[in-house]
């Protein structure tokens, strides 16, 4: 975070439901959301190498590794439901610039 003071909720990331205070120097997560403040931030992973990357493709391999069951179905949804909720959060930071 370059700048700039806000609590930020980042369960989808670290499961943690209590927003947690973000400052200047302090990482912000990718699919985080900005509860109030406003925050300036400069992406230095994108895509694939963020923690919601690896964890679409850690859900991905293992869709891959899994028998068709309901369960491999339902775990097939979860890629796009994160490649979305990370895309409103993308938008959602550079909307507070």
């Amino acid at each position: 975070m370059l700048g700039g003071r806000s609590f930020v909720e980042q369960a989808a990331i670290t499961g943690e439901a209590i927003p947690v205070e973000k400052l200047a120097g302090d990482p912000v997560y990718a699919g985080t959301i900005n509860q109030s403040g406003a925050l300036e931030v400069r992406a230095d992973k994108l895509g694939r190498d963020t923690t919601c990357g690896k964890i679409i493709e850690a859900v991905e391999r293992a869709e891959k590794s899994s028998a068709d069951s309901e369960d491999g179905r339902s775990l097939g949804r979860l890629p796009r439901v994160l490649r979305l909720g990370s895309r409103s959060s993308d938008f959602h930071h550079h909307s507070q610039s």
